[in-house]
C-alpha cells in the first residue's frame, strides 16, 4: 500500500472553467442585447408620440381661420414626459410620451444649434404658422427665463436610446421619424 498514490480531486479542470466562462459570457450578452432592445423600443415609442403631437399641432394651425397662437408643448411632470397641443390657453390634446429622457435639439441650416433636455424646470414650446404650417419660433422655458429661437431650420426630438429621432422641418412643419 505504500506505492499507491491517492487521487484527490480538488477544484475544476481548465476545460470546466472555460465552459463556465463561455456560458456566463453568452448569458450576459443576451441580457445586454435584451435591455438595449427594450430601451430602443421605448425611444421609438417616444419618437412616434412626439411626431403625433407635432403633426396634430401643424394640422390644427393649418385649419385655423386666423393667425392665432397655436403650439406644441413638451414638458415633464412627476417624472413623466407629456406632449400637449394648445390653442391660446386651451388644451386641445395631451399625450403621455414616456419616462425616458427627452431632448430637443434645434438646428440651423448648417447643422449647428443648441439643445434642451426637458425636465421639471425646462419646458419647450414649438409655435406654428397658420399660413404655411411651418415653425414660427421655439421657446425654451427654464429657470424663470424664456429663450426664443426663431432661426431654427429643423428640430430633432431624441430619447435615451437609439430607436428613432423625430425630425421637424421649419419651412413645411412636416415631421418624420429617422431611425
Amino acid at each position: 500500500m505504500e506505492g499507491e498514490r491517492k487521487s484527490t480531486n480538488c477544484g475544476f479542470s481548465l476545460i470546466e472553467l472555460i465552459v463556465a466562462v463561455l456560458i456566463t459570457a453568452i448569458v450576459v450578452t443576451a441580457a445586454i442585447m435584451s435591455f438595449r432592445s427594450v430601451e430602443n423600443a421605448r425611444t421609438e415609442r417616444a419618437a412616434t408620440v412626439s411626431a403625433s403631437i407635432l403633426k396634430r399641432a401643424r394640422q390644427k394651425a393649418l385649419s385655423m381661420d386666423s393667425d392665432t397662437t397655436l403650439y406644441a408643448e413638451f414638458k415633464m411632470e412627476s417624472g413623466t414626459y407629456y406632449g400637449t397641443v394648445y390653442f391660446g390657453t386651451s388644451e386641445l390634446a395631451r399625450e403621455k410620451i414616456g419616462s425616458d429622457r427627452l431632448t430637443l435639439k434645434f438646428c440651423n441650416h448648417n447643422g449647428t444649434g443648441s439643445s434642451a433636455t426637458i425636465s421639471e424646470s425646462c419646458t419647450v414650446r414649438v409655435y406654428f404658422k397658420k399660413s404655411t404650417g411651418g415653425i414660427d419660433h421655439i421657446d425654451s422655458i427654464g429657470g424663470g427665463a424664456i429663450h426664443t429661437l426663431s432661426m431654427v431650420d429643423k428640430l430633432e426630438v431624441t430619447g435615451s436610446g437609439d430607436g428613432g429621432n423625430v425630425i421637424l422641418g421649419k419651412i413645411t412643419g412636416r415631421c418624420y421619424i429617422e431611425g
